[in-house]
C-alpha cells in the first residue's frame, strides 16, 4: 500500500499558556458556498474554528446540516432515524405512540439552545480532531470565547476518553456533558485477528482496484467524480441532513491541510473509474474519515465499501495511528475490531440575554433525561 497520507492541523494559537488570551473573532466564512445545508459561518480565533449559526436559518429545518446545527446532529437525526423505519416500527400503537412522542420532544427541543449554539473548535465535519495545543486552547480561553457570543449557547463536540481533562474543565466552567453518540475507535490487535478484516484484506488484494493519492484530486473532474460517490451514500441513502458539500469545499480542505483524499479506481479500456473514495482528517497520530463514497451500484460480490474499510485499517495499522472511524454501521465495525466509545457533547446556556435562564433549564433536562444513556443503551437503539 501507499506511503502515509497524512494531514496538518491548524494554526496553533498565540499567547501565553498562563493566562488566557482575549479572543478575537477573524476570518469569517460562510459555510453556504461549502456546504449547502448549512446556514452558518466558519469564523476562526486563536487558532480554533467556530461555527457560528444564521439567524434567521434560511434553510428548512427538515434539512438542515447536522454538522452546523446542534438540533439536527441530535433530535433531528433521531427522527429520521425513526421515521425511515416506520414500516416494521408503526406495527403497534404503543410504536405509533412513541413516535408521536418523539416529534413532540423534537418541537419542544426546537424552543431550546441546540438551533442557536455556537461550536467551539469544530469545523464542519462528522468528527473534528483536536491538537493538544487546541485542546489547551479551549481549556484556557472558554469564557472568553463565550464572551465573542454572549447571548448565544455554546457548545463542543466530539468529546471521548481521551478528553477527560477538557471535560471536567468546561465543566467547572459552566457547561453540562450529555451523551451525543456511539463512536468507534480501531483495537489493532482486534483488527488483526478478526475473520471480517482478514476477507477484507483477501478482497482488496484480489480486487484489482488502483489506488489514487491525494495529488490525483487535482483533477476537477476527479473531485466531482468523489462528490457524487459521496452523495450515493451519505444523502441518498441516509438522508438530507447530512451536509451537501461542494468542490470549493475540498478545495480549501485540501488546501489548508485538513483532508487529503485517497481513490480506489478500476481499470477500464478508456482509462481508469473511481469506484471508491475517503477523506482523510489527520491531527498527529489520530486519523479520521469524515466523508467517503462508492458505487452504490456496482455488483455487490465487488464489496466495494468492505474494500475501502480494509484499505483504511490496513493504512491506520501500518502506520500506527489511532482511527476513530466515527459512528455508524456498528454491528460492521465491531467485527472488524473496532471498539464502541461513548462520545459527548458539552453545551452551555449563554452568558447574558433572555434566553440564558430557559436554556440552562432546558440543559439541565436533557442531562436529567440522558442520565443514564450509555454506549451499550445506544447500541441497543441501533447505534
Amino acid at each position: 500500500m501507499s506511503s502515509p497520507v497524512t494531514t496538518h492541523p491548524l494554526p496553533a494559537p498565540s499567547g501565553s499558556p498562563a493566562r488566557p488570551p482575549q479572543a478575537t473573532a477573524v476570518a469569517a466564512q460562510p459555510l453556504a458556498p461549502w456546504v449547502r445545508n448549512a446556514d452558518a459561518e466558519l469564523c476562526f480565533t486563536q487558532g480554533l474554528p467556530c461555527i457560528v449559526p444564521q439567524r434567521p436559518a434560511r434553510v428548512p429545518m427538515t434539512q438542515r446540516s447536522w454538522v452546523s446545527c446542534l438540533w439536527s446532529a441530535s433530535v433531528g437525526y433521531a427522527v429520521d432515524e425513526w421515521a425511515g423505519r416506520a414500516p416494521e416500527r408503526m406495527g403497534t400503537l404503543r410504536l405509533a405512540a412513541g413516535y408521536a412522542a418523539l416529534h413532540g420532544v423534537a418541537s419542544l427541543a426546537w424552543l431550546g439552545p441546540w438551533a442557536r449554539a455556537v461550536q467551539l473548535g469544530s469545523l464542519p465535519l462528522s468528527t473534528t480532531l483536536r491538537s493538544r495545543t487546541q485542546r489547551d486552547t479551549l481549556r484556557r480561553s472558554a469564557d472568553a470565547l463565550r464572551a465573542l457570543w454572549p447571548h448565544r449557547p455554546t457548545a463542543v463536540r466530539n468529546i471521548d476518553a481521551a478528553d477527560e481533562d477538557l471535560r471536567i474543565t468546561l465543566q467547572a466552567q459552566g457547561f453540562t456533558a450529555l451523551p451525543a453518540r456511539v463512536v468507534y475507535w480501531l483495537d489493532a490487535a482486534r483488527a488483526n485477528r478478526a475473520s471480517h478484516t482478514k476477507r477484507d484484506l483477501g478482497l482488496l488484494r484480489k480486487g484489482g482496484l488502483i489506488e489514487l493519492p491525494d495529488s490525483a484530486f487535482d483533477d476537477s473532474v476527479l473531485v466531482e467524480q468523489a462528490l457524487a460517490l459521496y452523495t450515493l451514500v451519505y444523502r441518498a441513502k441516509h438522508g438530507p441532513r447530512n451536509p451537501d458539500y461542494t468542490a470549493p469545499f475540498l478545495h480549501w480542505a485540501r488546501g489548508a491541510g485538513v483532508l487529503r483524499l485517497v481513490g480506489l479506481a478500476q481499470p477500464q479500456d478508456d482509462g481508469l473509474r473511481l469506484v471508491a473514495f475517503a477523506a482523510l482528517h489527520r491531527v498527529g497520530e489520530v486519523l479520521s474519515v469524515p466523508m467517503l463514497g462508492y458505487d452504490t451500484a456496482a455488483d455487490t460480490r465487488q464489496g466495494l465499501y468492505r474494500q475501502l474499510v480494509a484499505w483504511l485499517i490496513h493504512h491506520a495499522i501500518t502506520h500506527e495511528l489511532r482511527f476513530n472511524f466515527s459512528s455508524g454501521a456498528g454491528d460492521f465495525k465491531r467485527k472488524r475490531g473496532f471498539e464502541p466509545h461513548l462520545e459527548h457533547t458539552l453545551i452551555a446556556p449563554p452568558q447574558r440575554g433572555w434566553t440564558r435562564a430557559s436554556d440552562a433549564a432546558f440543559i439541565a433536562l436533557a442531562a436529567r433525561a440522558s442520565r443514564h444513556l450509555d454506549a451499550a443503551a445506544l447500541m441497543e437503539l441501533g447505534a
